[in-house]
């Protein structure tokens, strides 16, 4: 399972990857305890349908703002069938994205 995290002022997401489904998956949440989305609890999905596209519609429906690069390195965990990989995207300040040197 590849993991893809970032977070905002008001949220922490988690998404990524799930090999063994093959389907991607994504967790929003405030980072104490209460969880905003999970495509696990989305009765819209038919299991196994959840994209990058629906990931990225998802987190627009919840006014998440994305990351640039995110769209990118889900499709690339898509592509290459990811495992055991973790990408930390940045966080967003209100104003900007604040991004760690690696991913």
């Amino acid at each position: 399972m590849s993991q893809i995290r970032f977070s905002t002022t008001t949220h922490r997401v988690l998404a990524g990857w799930d090999r063994p489904l093959q389907q991607c998956f994504l967790v929003v949440d405030d980072g104490l305890d209460t969880v905003y989305y999970s495509n696990l609890a989305d009765r819209r999905l038919p299991r196994g349908d959840m994209t990058p596209a629906l990931v990225l519609a998802r987190l627009t429906d919840l006014g998440v703002p994305t990351p640039p690069t995110l769209e990118a390195v889900l499709r690339a965990h898509v592509d290459e069938n990811a495992g055991n990989v973790a990408v930390l995207l940045g966080t967003y300040t209100g104003a900007t994205w604040i991004v760690p040197n690696e991913h």
